[in-house]
């Protein structure tokens, strides 16, 4: 063995394994460079315990390799294989460096049959699990949540190691366990090495004296998972000695104990508690404890089901023992005769510890002490210890009255949280944190409210429109100010987006609360989803304005069709007086070239009446059964030739009959109208015009994208015509105007291409969809309803 090796090993036993467990000084807290220490543990023959602590680099992790290299050769029997244990509770980093010397480590050493860490935090959990994904996969690694699963875990690895002796296993004498008599200061002890555990930083050396005292003495900070390991070693005890009914009384001894967290004691109280319902106990005592653990134990001592005492020393904590367990040791001196008693002073603090004992601490009321004259000279000592019972008494009514309303009060709270349908938080102004909010963050945002928690008003921030958030701001800033919000209330509305991606609308009604120095502390707000009313709200605005907009156009479509009939009489008179003085003119006069010329002029008027008349779908129609296809043919060769060397127009074949039943005139109108437009859209670029004619079946859905001016239309088949250019496009403003009779964006024309096109649809219960993208070009589609196949053949017959 090497010479740093020469101190002879702490011996205990591990509570989950019966195994004994070595520890040395050179291999506990060992520093190995700057911040970086390391506690190596044996557990029996094959299992080796590593505790690292702090921040591990590349050096540090090889002068770890080392010596845990050395106690492996030195102190185990690794031959059959042998499990690595890793508490990563207090491992603050690792580098990559010494991350990857480690893993190279490990997967080299051919004896090691699992590497289990336990007490791994999140980020080490999924460095371990990455780890394992991609590395050589030779060795078997395991994550455990605590010591006791990770110990199973090696046993199981291992196959099963000894664990000790099993309970049910008869005891011939105290030899043959490994117990160890002793008699001191007329006390019969019992000690035995396997009675001795040891947790990370927490020792228990349990002794048992005169066969029915279990003296424990306790070292350490005592944390919650130790309870159970305390609770096994009490029942080994117990097996071992074959004490059927547990013991009487249970001694702790805390002189090097350090109070544990308020988790730990309350465990250790219950434990207590279901050990005295097995085995009933007389009394438990503490001795030699700090001032905490004293304060500690007279809060218990009205909880707890068995009474409860503190003492000086083992010695003070012997004679409570024997007091209430009607015992006396060998040696104990002898009876006082009663004319000394009352002048002995031990006597009377006998009598006073009797008299706190028999008080009845759990419940309400205090028994005046009877049994002490009233002429004692310490009568008013035992006076008082019964008044301030009853002070106590009023004190823990009121504090479990306190604990009911504030257990009423949270339930009441939580149920709030928990089932209201808008969503309730609490925020801290100064740290932008959340403190609570409620369940409804879920069911709306589909967010969890530990992620809306934990990311705090940031978080929240991110998830406003961006349209909404300068908004927002400026709110909460009005309020931090302590000004009025600008509508006068501390209400606003703005959008939040979901985890689908989805913007829904919220109504957030805030408070603000300031602390003692007037500066805003918190705010406390309810969030309520107003999406459906904002949705109901914005389809009323849309009703409301399109029966506006169609009063507006019936208002205009009575207007401009009586004026397009006076128009058109009015017109057949001038027409018809300007015939009659060409006749009474002769020919080739001056006069004779005026009168053609208002005679022009007046059959363009009257062509724009008859425009007129088919945008408000009252022109004349003769309408027929054909195929669109073959007119739009024909309309695409009359039209070649028309803007010959200015437009290039492709038609593309159709893939089947288009019949519909329309008015030839109109429909040539349409196409030409629209086939001009693209035209004029070309700008500098050389025009090139696509049309394409097809047949399909539109249902609802599909015809609400169309313009119909008003008009409802039908589910059906339709045949359709699609013409599209390469121009300039529109945009959204445009796009919006382009059927407004009258309007063009050129600085000659009418403004009645688009508006004649939406009127011969109209006439022929048809619609026009429009979509266009600026410098990306046009697209405009028509659709004629299709008639029934079998009218369109008996058309024909």
């Amino acid at each position: 063995m090497p010479s740093s090796f020469k101190n002879v090993d702490t011996v205990a036993i591990c509570p989950v394994s019966g195994l004994p467990v070595r520890a040395r000084p050179e291999w506990t807290d060992r520093g190995f460079g700057r911040g970086y220490r390391v506690t190596v543990r044996v557990i029996g023959r094959r299992i080796l315990l590593v505790r690292p602590s702090g921040h591990a680099r590349a050096d540090s992790v090889d002068r770890t390799l080392a010596l845990t290299g050395e106690i492996i050769r030195d102190n185990m029997d690794p031959s059959a294989g042998f499990v690595q244990l890793m508490d990563y509770s207090r491992l603050r980093s690792i580098s990559r460096n010494g991350r990857l010397r480690y893993i190279d480590h490990v997967a080299k050493r051919k004896n090691l049959l699992g590497l289990i860490y336990y007490n791994v935090n999140p980020l080490f959990r999924l460095m371990i699990k990455f780890t394992i994904r991609l590395g050589p996969g030779t060795v078997d690694v395991h994550i455990a949540k605590d010591y006791t699963a990770a110990v199973h875990l090696a046993m199981a690895l291992l196959g099963g190691e000894p664990a000790g002796r099993p309970k049910n296993a008869p005891v011939v004498d105290y030899a043959a366990l490994g117990i160890t008599e002793h008699h001191e200061a007329g006390r019969h002890i019992l000690r035995c090495d396997s009675w001795n555990i040891a947790f990370d930083d927490y020792s228990v050396s349990v002794e048992v004296i005169d066969g029915r005292i279990y003296h424990a003495r306790s070292s350490g900070i005592l944390c919650d998972h130790h309870i159970e390991g305390i609770s096994r070693l009490r029942e080994r005890v117990r097996e071992m000695l074959r004490l059927e009914n547990g013991f009487p009384a249970i001694v702790t001894g805390a002189t090097d104990n350090h109070a544990g967290n308020r988790k730990a004691r309350k465990k250790y109280m219950d434990s207590l508690k279901k050990w005295h319902e097995q085995y009933p106990m007389a009394l438990y005592v503490f001795y030699n404890a700090n001032w905490f653990i004293r304060s500690a134990a007279m809060l218990a001592i009205p909880f707890m089901p068995f009474p409860v005492k503190i003492s000086h020393d083992l010695s003070g904590a012997m004679g409570v023992v024997d007091r209430f367990t009607g015992t006396v040791p060998t040696d104990a001196p002898k009876k006082l005769s009663p004319e000394s008693e009352a002048e002995d002073p031990q006597h009377v603090v006998h009598q006073l510890l009797q008299f706190i004992g028999d008080i009845e601490w759990d419940r309400r009321g205090a028994a005046k002490p009877g049994h002490v004259p009233a002429d004692h000279p310490f009568r008013p000592v035992f006076d008082a210890v019964a008044l301030v019972k009853g002070e106590l008494d009023e004190l823990f009514e009121e504090r479990r009255l306190a604990e009911q309303r504030l257990v009423e009060s949270q339930r009441r709270f939580d149920e709030v949280l928990k089932f209201s349908r808008d969503v309730l938080y609490k925020r801290d102004l100064r740290t932008g944190t959340v403190d609570y909010v409620s369940d409804a963050v879920e069911d709306l945002l589909e967010i969890p409210s530990e992620v809306v928690r934990r990311d705090g008003l940031d978080g929240v921030k991110q998830l406003i429109h961006p349209e909404d958030l300068p908004r927002f701001d400026g709110f909460i800033q009005s309020l931090m100010g302590n000004t009025a919000p600008p509508n006068g209330e501390p209400v606003i509305e703005y959008r939040v987006k979901n985890r689908q991606g989805e913007y829904r609308w919220f109504s957030d009604s805030i408070t603000v609360v300031r602390d003692d120095g007037g500066e805003p502390a918190y705010i406390i707000g309810s969030s309520r989803d107003v999406s459906r009313i904002k949705k109901l709200e914005l389809e009323r605005l849309k009703v409301a304005e399109q029966l506006q907009h169609s009063r507006k156009l019936e208002a205009v479509h009575t207007m401009a069709g009586g004026v397009a009939h006076n128009f058109n009489n009015l017109l057949t008179v001038v027409l018809g007086n300007l015939e009659m003085m060409r006749l009474e003119t002769p020919a080739g006069s001056r006069l004779h070239r005026n009168i053609s010329t208002a005679e022009k002029s007046a059959q363009r008027a009257a062509e724009l009446g008859a425009l007129l008349l088919t945008y408000l779908g009252q022109g004349e129609m003769n309408p027929q059964d054909f195929d669109l296809h073959t007119i739009v043919s024909e309309m695409v060769d009359v039209l070649k030739k028309s803007f010959a060397g200015r437009a290039t127009l492709v038609l593309a074949p159709a893939d089947s009959a288009t019949w519909i039943n329309a008015d030839p005139a109109n429909v040539c109108q349409v196409i030409n109208n629209l086939v001009a437009n693209a035209v004029e859209a070309s700008e500098d670029r050389p025009p090139i015009i696509q049309l394409t004619v097809g047949s399909r079946f539109c249902d609802a859905a599909a015809l609400t994208r169309l313009e119909t001016g008003g008009e409802e239309l039908s589910p059906g088949r339709y045949s359709w015509l699609q013409i599209s250019d390469n121009g300039g496009g529109m945009d959204r403003e445009i796009l919006d105007k382009v059927f407004d009779p009258f309007f063009t964006t050129k600085f000659t024309g009418r403004g009645l291409g688009m508006a004649t096109v939406l009127g011969v649809m109209r006439a022929h219960q048809g619609g026009v969809f429009v979509e266009s993208w600026k410098g990306k070009g046009t697209t405009v589609i028509v659709y004629f309803p299709a008639p029934d196949p079998e009218d369109v053949e008996k058309s024909f017959d």
